[in-house]
């Protein structure tokens, strides 16, 4: 028989596993077979294309306020509402009769992830004590990986044969799976506040879900290049107005939902913003390689495949490898060393990619050790620094900008790459997108340097006194 608290360890690493499993299943898995689901529905790409939208749109504007969510009424009930929620309408998406209602789901699907992203970091913060967190952060971030993996690899071999609904019904039992192993974690909380603070969630949520439009081009293929200028600025200024809409409402809230002083945490700041240079770049990298591959090198997309499939792999190792060194070493320096990585990767992307594809492998493969180093020692750092009645703020503002991250990094590579695009136009396309691809590159490669000096500072600080203490499990929130 286990020990109560080894089971309540084991309870929250199969919980937080599956969901973050679960997760990556509705992400690149689903916009791999946008073409397949346009040909069932019998419908366009741009109203497709909101299959995915949908989903990220509900995902990026409600994850900080499922964290706090979490803080204030408990971490196992609110990720055991959004797994719930998130299993039944993402199965219930294998059903729908029409495009539109599976749009729907899908953006409900994207409020029940929210709920589990933003609390699961904090779950695993709770459970392991310092010596082991990083291993436990780092096998979850090791399942993520595994379920885009899994998740491509069925709409590679599988889809033909079983159907796509199979993607969406697999959702079912990995829900009850989900929920099984969530019964053993222990649900002690803070009393949350009386009245909850529905107008700073409500403005909160619309501050994220609108900025992430201003963003976004809600498009495919090369046409995303273009630019509609009107539509951003005018969304980024309602963005505006909406986040000091929420701010000035927070400030006359009794009980609001964020405390402005909490965030008063110069290492955690630092933390998170070097996180969202760091998923900025990395999808930027994601989101260019094919346009190098295909369009400058003109090689097929297996070898775009090959390639992506790589990275993954390489993230899945390094990921496990940085949590066991963080715990054994109380290694911070790992942080920083990956992004210096993810930039030396970039660097050599950029000047490289003219030697050709194997030069590019070779610099994407230093990007990936990177990144799997980066990644689990950043999470793990980070929502350390915090204490355990505010770790669901912790993982919800770290997951917030993993997101926002990802929408940049498509944005500003539409930016950089407009020139190359209309050197495509007039002849020279495999020139045009080649330069375009080595501007995006060495931008990010930049960038990355300003989030190894971000990084750099918890590494140099002492850090609170509850992030040394690593002897016994921290507190239960």
């Amino acid at each position: 028989m286990l020990a109560v608290g080894e089971r309540r360890q084991r309870a929250a690493l199969l919980t937080v596993v599956i969901g973050q499993f679960a997760v990556q299943l509705a992400t690149m898995p689903i916009s791999a077979i946008l073409p397949t689901l346009a040909d069932h529905f019998g419908v366009d790409f741009s109203l497709i294309s909101w299959v995915p939208s949908a989903y990220l749109l509900a995902l990026t504007g409600f994850i900080l306020v499922a964290g706090r969510l979490g803080d204030l009424y408990g971490h196992r009930r609110v990720y055991a509402t959004g797994l719930a929620l998130y299993a039944l309408a993402g199965g219930a998406g294998g059903l729908a009769p029409t495009a539109a209602v599976l749009i729907g789901l899908r953006a409900v699907q994207g409020l029940g992830g929210a709920l589990m992203l933003g609390n699961g970091l904090a779950i695993l913060a709770n459970a392991f004590p310092g010596g082991a967190r990083g291993r436990a952060v780092g096998i979850a971030q090791v399942a993520a990986s595994l379920g885009g993996i899994v998740g491509v690899a069925y709409g590679l071999l599988f889809l033909d044969t079983l159907s796509w609904h199979w993607l969406f019904w697999v959702l079912w039992p990995l829900g009850a799976l989900g929920l099984w192993c969530a019964r053993d974690l222990d649900d002690a909380r803070p009393a949350g506040p009386a009245r909850p603070d529905l107008a700073g969630a409500v403005l909160l949520f619309l501050t994220l879900t609108v900025g992430s439009l201003s963003l976004s081009h809600l498009h495919g293929g090369e046409a995303s290049f273009q630019a509609d200028v009107t539509y951003h600025l005018t969304m980024q200024t309602l963005a505006l107005v909406l986040l000091g809409a929420f701010v000035l409402v927070e400030r006359r809230q009794a009980q609001p939902l964020l405390r402005f002083a909490d965030l008063h945490v110069r290492d955690f700041n630092a933390l998170a913003i070097s996180n969202l240079l760091m998923h900025m770049t990395m999808m930027a990298s994601i989101f260019t390689t094919p346009f190098l591959i295909e369009r400058a090198f003109g090689l097929p997309k297996p070898f775009t495949s090959a390639m992506l499939l790589a990275l993954q792999i390489t993230w899945v190792i390094m990921a496990y490898v940085s949590g066991w060194l963080y715990d054994r070493l109380r290694a911070r320096w790992l942080v920083p060393v990956g992004m210096t990585l993810i930039a030396v990767g970039l660097l050599g992307m950029g000047l490289l990619a003219s030697h050709g594809y194997g030069a590019l492998v070779a610099s994407a493969l230093v990007l990936g050790v990177g990144t799997g180093l980066y990644m689990t020692a950043n999470n793990t750092l980070a929502v350390s620094l915090l204490p355990a009645t505010k770790r669901g703020l912790a993982s919800g503002i770290l997951e917030t900008t993993r997101q926002l991250g990802h929408t940049l990094g498509v944005a500003i590579p539409v930016a950089l790459m407009g020139p190359a695009v209309s050197a495509a136009a007039s002849g020279s396309a495999g020139l045009g997108f080649l330069q375009g691809f080595q501007t995006v590159s060495l931008a990010m490669a930049a960038l990355c340097t300003v989030g190894v000096a971000l990084s750099l500072l918890p590494v140099l600080g002492s850090g609170p006194p509850a992030e040394r203490r690593t002897s016994a499990p921290a507190p239960v929130a």
